[in-house]
């Protein structure tokens, strides 16, 4: 499991529940211990466009969000448009997640 001296930031997170009428919809939000970087990259979203983000955040490992989730560090609200697993030595080290501007 990643240190927590690494986890020096925190973030927060509305879970994406869904689509509605009026648009996308979150659940709570929750507030967690992180490690953020800069780190532009771009990635393929689940309906197939490329999506460019623009930070990198590892949270330790535990609980899944989905795609979409509003996710707001460093005075910025971003979206989830990535989240890979990672393990070590065939455990879970950490979530790695990819944000972005605009919805997803």
């Amino acid at each position: 499991m990643i240190p927590s001296a690494a986890l020096r930031d925190s973030i927060t997170i509305e879970p994406y529940l869904g689509e509605s009428a009026l648009g996308p919809t979150f659940g709570t939000a929750v507030t967690i211990p992180a490690m953020v970087s800069v780190r532009q990259s771009t990635v393929a979203l689940p309906d197939g466009r490329a999506a460019q983000t623009i930070l990198q955040v590892l949270i330790r490992p535990g609980t899944e969000y989905k795609v979409g989730s509003r996710v707001t560090t460093l005075g910025k609200t971003l979206y989830l448009f990535d989240a890979q697993l990672l393990t070590e030595l065939a455990r879970d080290f950490c979530w790695k997640l990819q944000l972005g501007w605009g919805a997803a």
